[in-house]
């Protein structure tokens, strides 16, 4: 969980994460393309968040948490790059048959 001060910019992050995946929900590309392209654009939302805190806020926040939050977070993205097109994969193959 992060903590009380990576809160928001975690928020902006995953509703990143998002919209940016259904926007590309339709499009004709594999799955895991998807994926890393959300997950990019959730690591950019959530780093321009935190450099508009630092310098128009004049929060006290590093820069350099970007970084680190991106270096911690590396074994849950490779899990999700493991898992998602399994589950995607899964659902679809749920609704290949008639209720």
């Amino acid at each position: 969980m992060p903590g009380q001060l990576l809160l928001p910019f975690m928020i902006l992050e995953l509703g990143g994460y998002g919209l940016i995946c259904g926007f590309l929900a339709k499009a004709d590309i594999p799955v895991i393309f998807k994926l890393l392209i959300g997950q990019i654009g959730g690591r950019v939302i959530r780093a321009a968040a935190v450099l508009i805190a630092v310098f128009l806020f004049n929060n006290t926040m590093s820069p350099n948490t970007v970084l680190s939050a991106a270096v911690i977070g590396l074994p849950g993205i490779m899990l999700q790059w493991a898992l998602v097109p399994l589950i995607i994969r899964g659902a679809k193959g749920l609704n290949q048959y008639p209720n």
